[in-house]
């Protein structure tokens, strides 16, 4: 069947993806839809350009010189489960999968509380990769009948060292936690907000929240300090290009 004549407007979205590909041109060619590819397409990405030149989400992967230490924090109790909780896997498990065995991404997992009737955080995982991670959240879930959120204390234990993760010498480190409620602690004395911003600039860690923003308030200063930033608890694929834009791999110079 015909799709198409010379002149005819293309459907709307009709090369629409990502990448260097969002710059296809629409073509009518022997009746047929065509999306002609710019130059800069690669089948695998050898060039480091800024630029994601193989359409796979990801910019100058395997190419650049960065090396990313990545924490990722989720609320499991009550209040996020099931929707909350599963979009947040869902941007964390999507991610992990997009950069796979790449040895400049490592990723970990804290999520709180530990467990039914607990306040205490619980070290899931430590740094593996992103292949590895998609693994560990097919088997993590939520805590059922669970209120509590210390997500004070776990970022405290987290870069105290309380957790001893294996942060790598030279990685960025990176942490992103999920939560729908206010910063909470449960120890004593109280971990507060000005505690974990201090503590996280120490070794120079960037923060980010995916966090309601009526709870902003509760984790800004820690984002503001460390040069990261509050994002919205949204659907996966919004949170999803959050972390592509912010894990963006640098070229040699």
């Amino acid at each position: 069947d015909i799709e198409c004549y010379a002149n005819d407007v293309p459907p709307t979205e009709l090369c629409e993806t990502t990448g260097v590909c969002a710059d296809a041109v629409p073509v009518c060619a022997k009746g047929t839809w065509l999306c002609v590819m710019p130059d800069t397409l690669e089948l695998d990405e050898t060039l480091c350009d800024g630029l994601d030149n193989d359409c796979d989400g990801l910019v100058d992967e395997e190419l650049g010189s960065l090396k990313f230490d990545i924490l990722f924090l989720v609320d499991r109790s009550c209040s996020m489960i099931p929707d909350a909780y599963n979009r947040a896997v869902g941007a964390m498990h999507s991610y992990s999968g997009l950069v796979g065995d790449d040895d400049a991404y490592r990723f970990a997992l804290i999520g709180f509380p530990e467990k039914i009737n607990s306040k205490l955080p619980l070290k899931i995982s430590d740094l593996v990769s992103g292949t590895e991670m998609q693994t560990v959240l097919n088997s993590s879930t939520w805590v059922m009948g669970s209120g509590s959120e210390p997500s004070f204390d776990a970022l405290h234990a987290a870069a105290a060292g309380i957790m001893n993760f294996n942060w790598r010498p030279g990685a960025q480190r990176y942490i992103f936690i999920w939560t729908d409620e206010p910063g909470q602690s449960y120890v004593a004395p109280s971990v507060t907000e000005s505690d974990v911003a201090a503590l996280l600039l120490i070794d120079g860690y960037k923060f980010y929240g995916f966090v309601p923003n009526v709870h902003w308030g509760s984790f800004d200063d820690i984002a503001n300090s460390t040069g990261g930033g509050m994002l919205g608890l949204d659907d996966t694929s919004a949170m999803l290009e959050h972390l592509k834009g912010i894990l963006k791999q640098q070229c040699v110079e």
